[in-house]
């Protein structure tokens, strides 16, 4: 049977024990098609931010572009949407949007077509539809003429929009309906998606993403489309502090509805290094130049048809897919390595199956899996695996507990609060970093440094203080 990692030196029986981490030296990268790598390594080094923020903003173009009107088809015949959902957190100071900026700009330029086309085609409808309402009243003694003008009326095709930055349920909806069946949340801001409406509409963001056959239609009854043709591309980078605070509020419901196994996650760490100015290089434009020419070419190539196209397996990345979840259901039973993320697992080999198929699509016009692309996919699938273990996995509320309090320490040391300058405690409530606002967390992260006497805190008078003990300054 053909190994989706070929001489990887993995153990294959256990994907989820795959390379922990993208890097620009990454297998990763390395088994993506050239141009991607080029892509996600020179969009790394323009915008100086880790490979991993710059792979994900990549990958969620490649959803936006490659999704529209295109499904791939499982081994065993069922068809799902190319979509993908992904959420990736990162502090507010890792140029989150202008790395986002660079690589939508292809998609922005089918926008404007479209606008320009959806003007044009109501100026015309309005024509049309007065011309034909003259008609109607002359002929409205006539009923077999009305009849025929009555079918004869004329329809105004929706406005397409590609990617919006936020939207209720109603107005997705809509989205969804007006143009051929595909629009986009793509935000930086998670606030603007993650809130209660999403939560009271967990069930149609699940069928969004599966192409599910719900029974009943999206829009309004001159613009309607079935549920099950429907797709939708989630794209969220945001702080960690927001995510995070999210999930504490609904994390039982996410979880139950089956709706976290359907995003991918990434925490994407600071960039490290200093930060300097410099012009790009001629080869980093033309990657990222050549990235928004292939988006661009996509969304085109059936934009006036607006026919269905079927990405499928080779007979060799058939084998391999069903290799694969073959491992990923021993790898989620009881006492397995990933049991303790058994969900996200299940949902992992039509996962795989979604990116093989846009990263076939942005291969040279290949537009079919091979066994390269699958391998590619299967790796990528191997860093989310990593992903999710240390946000959900049995060791991962003991993880983010260190990273609080480690985030609380750093804090509280710049702010120099030891020896005659203690940090007020009043303060500390108002300023603490983003992530440690929740009250439960602030005193958590303050409790566990306490306990390993890297702080003191005490009364002077009625205010209460905070001191980091010098020993941590030695």
């Amino acid at each position: 049977m053909t190994d989706w990692r070929p001489n990887s030196g993995v153990d294959v029986s256990l994907p989820i024990l795959a390379p922990p981490g993208v890097g620009l030296d990454s297998p990763n990268f390395i088994r993506l098609p050239r141009r991607l790598r080029e892509t996600i390594i020179h969009l790394a080094d323009v915008q100086q931010v880790g490979a991993s923020l710059a792979l994900m903003n990549v990958l969620g173009m490649m959803s936006v572009a490659g999704s529209p009107l295109r499904n791939v088809e499982l081994p065993f015949g069922r068809q799902t949407p190319t979509s993908l959902y992904l959420v990736a957190t990162a502090a507010t100071s890792e140029r989150k949007s202008s790395t986002l900026s660079l690589i939508q700009q292809g998609i922005n330029e089918v926008q404007l077509l479209e606008d320009d086309r959806f003007r044009r085609d109501k100026l015309r409808y309005e024509i049309e539809r007065k011309a034909h309402q003259r008609k109607l009243k002359i002929h409205e003694a006539d009923p077999l003429a009305l009849e025929e003008l009555i079918e004869a009326q004329p329809i105004l095709r929706g406005h397409w929009t590609i990617m919006s930055a936020a939207a209720t349920a109603a107005g997705l909806s809509l989205g969804l309906s007006q143009g051929p069946g595909s629009t986009a949340l793509v935000s930086c801001e998670g606030g603007e998606i993650f809130n209660r409406d999403m939560i009271e509409n967990l069930g149609d963001f699940n069928a969004y993403f599966s192409g599910e056959g719900k029974r009943r239609l999206l829009g309004s009854h001159r613009s309607s489309i079935p549920m099950a043709r429907a797709s939708l591309s989630l794209v969220v980078l945001t702080q960690p502090s927001t995510f995070d605070d999210f999930e504490r509020a609904h994390g039982q419901q996410l979880e139950q509805s089956g709706f976290r196994s359907r995003v991918l996650f990434a925490n994407c760490p600071n960039f490290s290094g200093e930060r300097s100015y410099r012009a790009p290089l001629e080869v980093e434009k033309e990657a990222i130049r050549w990235f928004n020419d292939r988006c661009k070419e996509l969304l085109l190539s059936n934009f006036e048809a607006r026919e269905w196209q079927c990405v499928k397996f080779t007979e060799q990345s058939a084998q391999q897919y069903e290799q694969y979840t073959r491992y990923l259901e021993k790898g989620r039973q009881p006492g397995a390595v990933g049991s303790d993320i058994a969900g996200f697992l299940g949902k992992a080999g039509e996962q795989a199956a979604r990116l093989a198929a846009l990263i076939s699509l942005f291969d040279e016009n290949r537009g079919a899996i091979g066994a390269d692309h699958f391998a590619s996919a299967a790796d990528l699938m191997s860093f989310f695996f990593v992903q999710a273990k240390r946000r959900y996995g049995s060791g991962a509320l003991g993880q983010m507990m260190e990273e609080e309090a480690k985030e609380a320490l750093q804090f509280l040391i710049r702010c120099r609060s030891s020896g005659d300058h203690p940090f007020p405690f009043a303060r500390w409530l108002q300023f603490a970093p983003n992530r440690l606002r929740s009250g439960e967390v602030r005193d958590r992260a303050l409790m566990i440094l306490q306990q390993r006497g890297q702080i003191t805190i005490a009364k002077t008078g009625k205010a209460k203080f905070i001191w980091v003990n010098p020993n941590v300054y030695g």
